[in-house]
């Protein structure tokens, strides 16, 4: 339609077939000039002819609405399918933008050539190290482009009622929240807390649990959107903490925060990620989190048991990385429950065998999974540390 720039979606599954690679896209949404993405989604094939350097696209079934019962058909594209060739080499990487009926576009980026074969399940590869996005030219808006604000909507009135942000990272198909008080870009001190969700968790809800103490303390919110909103697919911790480079060079940027003074709060999976996270913000030297908040989600001592960062924590234990893993690293570790308390102490020991400093390990035991939520003193207890290490 008219004012219609480019789609966006998931890329649930991989596969090699015929000399070809097959990529499944997942309820791709079509995206206006403003960067707001439609309600209705297609599920679509790819197929990419690496001899050829051409793509082709056809929708698979019909569109439907996320959110609502079922896949409700809302309305039908006029072709089904659409060839075009790929546009460029980048390394290992390449990029391509997919017509379709001549004014809309789907844009397909940072997949690696050589992984194709084997990266079947994976979700929205990405490559290694800090993202290249520009962030002068990202924009607030009010919707997302997954959807997310369709299934979460109490939680999503709530944060922009409050005054919040979203802004999209299409290439990248995610996007993250931001909330700030009033009057931030003049305060002295401008810190930032980056916010993680759990397992198919919501960036608003997390939002929401963080509000009364921002607005408390005058500092900044940005929680990052990684989970696709599709299924149990979830991103990693190295796809994670790109999106977090983004996000903080975008909160310096337009908002004048001070990347020295930033904390991470990570809960259940986010918080099984923020180890691995932490690690990354070291080792590329951006140095952005003065402290990790992690609670109810500790390093399991059996690493194959982990949902997430596996391989990180299996390369840890084996002494991959050197033992200065967190060198100078500030956690704040707590358990709600007796089975996680366990995980936390092996975090603790960890942490510290590996150069780290573990300001508090906090077995609150009946609590539950949420229990860091239900008692605000030990939120508080966390932010008291995060100010002295970040004054």
């Amino acid at each position: 339609g008219e004012g219609v720039s480019q789609a966006v979606g998931s890329c649930s599954s991989i596969q090699e077939e015929n000399g070809a690679f097959k990529l499944y896209l997942s309820c791709v949404r079509i995206m206006d000039s403003a960067g707001v993405p439609s309600e209705q989604c297609w599920d679509l094939v790819m197929v990419l002819d690496t001899d050829s350097l051409e793509a082709t696209i056809e929708e698979v079934g019909d569109p439907y609405v996320t959110g609502a019962t079922g896949q409700d058909p809302v309305v039908d594209l006029e072709h089904q399918l659409f060839s075009v060739p790929l546009l460029e080499f980048r390394g290992q990487l390449f990029s391509c933008d997919l017509i379709i009926n001549s004014d809309l576009s789907l844009v397909l980026d940072l997949f690696s050539i050589e992984s194709l074969g084997s990266a079947a399940g994976v979700c929205a590869e990405t490559p290694s190290g800090q993202s290249q996005l520009d962030v002068t030219q990202l924009t607030e808006t009010d919707q997302d482009i997954l959807g997310i604000y369709l299934g979460d909507t109490a939680a999503y009135t709530e944060a922009m009622a409050a005054g919040a942000r979203i802004v999209n990272l299409g290439p990248m198909n995610t996007f993250f929240v931001v909330w700030v008080p009033e009057g931030y870009e003049e305060m002295t001190t401008r810190r930032v807390m980056v916010v993680a969700h759990g397992h198919t968790g919501s960036s608003y809800y997390q939002t929401d649990l963080e509000l009364p103490f921002a607005r408390e303390y005058g500092y900044a919110i940005v929680a990052i959107q990684w989970w696709t909103g599709q299924g149990d697919q979830m991103y990693s911790g190295e796809q994670f903490y790109q999106f977090m480079d983004i996000a903080l060079k975008y909160m310096a940027y337009r908002y004048n925060a001070q990347l020295d003074k930033c904390a991470y709060r990570g809960w259940s999976m986010g918080s099984e990620i923020s180890f691995e996270v932490t690690y990354l913000d070291r080792i590329n030297g951006t140095n952005y989190l003065k402290l990790t908040i992690s609670h109810d989600g500790g390093m399991n001592p059996d690493a194959s048991q982990l949902s997430v960062g596996r391989e990180f924590v299996t390369n840890l234990y084996a002494g991959v990385y050197g033992d200065d893993v967190f060198l100078d690293r500030h956690f704040y570790l707590y358990a709600g429950q007796e089975g996680q308390a366990a995980y936390m102490r092996n975090t603790a020991e960890v942490i510290t065998r590996n150069g780290g400093v573990v300001e508090a390990l906090i077995e609150d035991i009946g609590a539950g999974h949420a229990g860091f939520f239900l008692h605000p003193q030990y939120h508080e207890e966390a932010l008291r540390i995060f100010f002295q290490l970040a004054p």
